[in-house]
């Protein structure tokens, strides 16, 4: 049977992404904090900060690219699934729908 499902660790891949982008927005704000300072130790940690950085916004550009992709494909799939198979697709909608209703019940209920 043919399936629509994400992978696992789409949330994490997310979390990873946005950590990523604050250090790098972090980085960028102390190089350009530190851009006045005069001295060749600092001139050298901003140089080797700047190369580090370089690399790392590439990977992430291509690491988003490459998760997009994938969604697209995901959502492509899950379309497709959803033409060949309708009424299944019905009845899982309506069996998550009910279990999710039962669910909300039951934590009204306790109340």
């Amino acid at each position: 049977m043919e399936t629509a499902q994400g992978g696992a660790g789409s949330g994490a891949g997310d979390r990873l992404t946005g950590e990523l982008r604050a250090l790098l927005a972090t980085a960028e704000e102390v190089l350009e904090n530190t851009a006045g300072q005069a001295g060749e130790k600092a001139a050298a940690a901003r140089a080797r900060l700047e190369a580090a950085l370089s690399p790392l916004k590439a990977r992430l550009s291509e690491a988003e690219t490459s998760v997009l992709r994938v969604a697209r494909e995901k959502a492509a799939s899950a379309d497709l699934y959803v033409h060949k198979h309708p009424w299944q697709s019905v009845g899982m909608g309506a069996a998550v729908a009910a279990g999710g209703g039962f669910l909300l019940g039951m934590l009204i209920g306790r109340r």
